[in-house]
């Protein structure tokens, strides 16, 4: 950012900066996906369940940046309709009902791979539908984007080192 921007000016990229990175975890979601789909079930077992760690973890971290932080401050701004909002929020609910089973299967369980396809594509809905009914709204001047961005940054920074995977004893 420029050392003149304007106010206006860091609001947008801040705010661009929040939407850009929400929209990538939901690319980063489907691209695993497609992955775990092309990939053999007899032969690779192990990279697909290491997929699905990677989903999972991907959809936690995503929806607690949403429900902890984005949310609320869209409600308290009254920058997204509350509608809206209770709608993502009942989506989020329903996801964690099928994140947290999942993350217990063993990818050689029957169950497995038809629960992720089933969590993915209700993921792939509620993300189609927040880039086409929430991420659009977004550009109110009434929140603190800035700050909000940084909000945001550390928290998905601290949610990431939670949820990485911790290394294998030697």
């Amino acid at each position: 950012m420029r050392s003149d921007a304007t106010p206006a000016e860091i609001s947008d990229a801040a705010r661009r900066h929040i939407v850009d990175g929400l929209k990538g975890d939901h690319l980063r979601v489907k691209q695993a996906h497609r992955r775990f789909q092309e990939l053999d079930p007899q032969t690779a077992a192990l990279e697909r369940g290491a997929l699905v760690a990677h989903v999972l973890d991907e959809l936690t971290v995503h929806a607690a940046l949403e429900q902890e932080l984005l949310y609320p401050a869209l409600r308290e701004a009254a920058v997204a309709d509350a509608g809206l909002l209770a709608a993502a929020e009942r989506e989020h609910a329903e996801l964690h009902a099928q994140i947290n089973p999942l993350r217990t299967l063993k990818p050689d369980d029957d169950q497995h791979a038809q629960r992720f396809t089933d969590l993915c594509q209700r993921a792939l809905g509620h993300m189609k539908w927040e880039e086409a009914h929430l991420f659009p709204g977004l550009d109110s001047r009434a929140l603190d984007w800035a700050r909000l961005e940084g909000e945001i940054d550390q928290r998905r920074e601290e949610l990431v080192v939670a949820e990485a995977p911790v290394a294998a004893p030697p």
